[in-house]
Protein backbone atom coordinates (compact mmCIF):
# COMPACT_ATOMS: atom_id res chain seq x y z
CA UNK A 1 0.00 0.00 0.00
CA UNK A 2 1.02 3.40 -1.42
CA UNK A 3 2.28 5.89 1.65
CA UNK A 4 0.55 9.86 0.51
CA UNK A 5 3.37 11.30 3.27
CA UNK A 6 5.30 13.34 0.88
CA UNK A 7 8.11 14.43 3.95
CA UNK A 8 9.09 18.11 5.21
CA UNK A 9 10.65 20.84 2.95
CA UNK A 10 14.37 19.90 4.83
CA UNK A 11 13.76 16.38 3.68
CA UNK A 12 13.45 15.41 -0.09
CA UNK A 13 12.48 11.86 -0.96
CA UNK A 14 13.13 10.00 -4.18
CA UNK A 15 11.32 7.43 -5.69
CA UNK A 16 13.27 4.58 -4.06
CA UNK A 17 13.09 6.12 -0.63
CA UNK A 18 16.46 7.50 -0.58
CA UNK A 19 16.35 10.42 1.84
CA UNK A 20 18.44 13.20 -0.08
CA UNK A 21 21.17 15.18 2.42
CA UNK A 22 21.23 18.40 3.58
CA UNK A 23 23.21 20.80 1.04
CA UNK A 24 26.27 23.27 2.18
CA UNK A 25 26.91 26.87 0.94
CA UNK A 26 28.36 27.26 -1.98
CA UNK A 27 31.04 29.61 -0.70
CA UNK A 28 32.58 29.73 3.15
CA UNK A 29 31.49 32.30 5.44
CA UNK A 30 34.39 34.21 5.12
CA UNK A 31 35.64 34.04 1.59
CA UNK A 32 33.92 37.11 0.75
CA UNK A 33 37.47 38.89 -0.85
CA UNK A 34 36.61 36.33 -3.73
CA UNK A 35 33.90 39.29 -4.88
CA UNK A 36 35.64 42.49 -4.05
CA UNK A 37 33.10 44.60 -5.34
CA UNK A 38 30.10 43.13 -3.74
CA UNK A 39 32.49 42.87 -0.37
CA UNK A 40 32.98 47.00 -0.32
CA UNK A 41 28.96 47.71 -1.46
CA UNK A 42 28.20 45.13 2.08
CA UNK A 43 30.55 46.65 4.36
CA UNK A 44 29.61 50.42 3.01
CA UNK A 45 26.00 49.66 2.64
CA UNK A 46 25.08 46.62 3.86
CA UNK A 47 21.15 47.64 3.49
CA UNK A 48 21.56 47.57 -0.62
CA UNK A 49 22.96 44.08 -0.14
CA UNK A 50 20.30 43.10 2.32
CA UNK A 51 17.47 44.55 -0.38
CA UNK A 52 18.99 42.66 -3.38
CA UNK A 53 18.95 39.71 -1.23
CA UNK A 54 14.99 40.03 -0.34
CA UNK A 55 14.87 41.11 -4.08
CA UNK A 56 15.51 37.85 -5.02
CA UNK A 57 13.30 36.00 -2.58
CA UNK A 58 10.50 38.18 -2.97
CA UNK A 59 10.57 39.30 -6.50
CA UNK A 60 7.42 41.48 -5.67
CA UNK A 61 9.42 43.23 -2.65
CA UNK A 62 10.64 46.75 -3.08
CA UNK A 63 14.21 47.39 -3.04
CA UNK A 64 13.66 50.97 -1.43
CA UNK A 65 11.02 49.48 1.18
CA UNK A 66 13.60 46.16 1.83
CA UNK A 67 16.16 48.78 2.34
CA UNK A 68 15.05 50.99 4.79
CA UNK A 69 13.83 47.71 6.63
CA UNK A 70 17.08 46.50 7.54
CA UNK A 71 18.51 50.06 8.18
CA UNK A 72 15.83 50.82 11.07
CA UNK A 73 15.62 46.66 11.90
CA UNK A 74 19.55 47.28 12.45
CA UNK A 75 19.21 50.17 14.65
CA UNK A 76 17.08 48.87 17.08
CA UNK A 77 16.75 45.00 16.91
CA UNK A 78 20.23 44.34 15.78
CA UNK A 79 20.38 40.99 13.35
CA UNK A 80 17.06 39.91 13.80
CA UNK A 81 15.95 40.67 10.40
CA UNK A 82 19.01 39.10 9.04
CA UNK A 83 19.18 35.80 10.85
CA UNK A 84 14.95 35.32 9.10
CA UNK A 85 16.50 36.13 5.87
CA UNK A 86 19.22 33.85 6.08
CA UNK A 87 16.87 30.90 7.49
CA UNK A 88 14.41 31.58 4.50
CA UNK A 89 17.58 30.96 2.20
CA UNK A 90 19.09 28.00 3.87
CA UNK A 91 15.16 26.66 4.13
CA UNK A 92 14.62 27.05 0.35
CA UNK A 93 18.27 25.83 -1.15
CA UNK A 94 17.46 22.48 1.66
CA UNK A 95 21.11 24.44 3.32
CA UNK A 96 22.21 22.37 6.91
CA UNK A 97 22.12 24.49 10.10
CA UNK A 98 19.56 26.14 12.21
CA UNK A 99 18.14 28.87 13.64
CA UNK A 100 20.46 29.86 16.63
CA UNK A 101 23.74 29.71 14.38
CA UNK A 102 22.00 31.82 11.67
CA UNK A 103 21.35 33.88 15.31
CA UNK A 104 24.74 33.51 16.17
CA UNK A 105 25.92 34.47 12.72
CA UNK A 106 24.13 37.48 11.96
CA UNK A 107 25.10 39.11 15.66
CA UNK A 108 29.34 38.81 15.14
CA UNK A 109 29.90 38.94 11.82
CA UNK A 110 26.56 40.39 9.77
CA UNK A 111 28.28 41.87 6.50
CA UNK A 112 29.76 38.39 6.24
CA UNK A 113 26.98 36.76 6.36
CA UNK A 114 25.32 39.06 4.15
CA UNK A 115 27.96 38.95 1.54
CA UNK A 116 27.64 34.94 1.73
CA UNK A 117 23.87 35.14 1.14
CA UNK A 118 24.10 37.22 -1.95
CA UNK A 119 26.75 34.72 -3.30
CA UNK A 120 24.20 32.15 -3.44
CA UNK A 121 21.43 33.60 -4.21
CA UNK A 122 23.51 34.45 -7.68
Amino acid sequence: MMSSYEGTPQMKIHSDNEVLTRNDWKYGLFNWCDDCGLCLNTYCCPCVTYAQNKEKLEPGSTFIGNCMLWYFASLSVGPWIGFITRREIRNRKNIEGNTIKDWFIHCCCSQCALVQEARELS
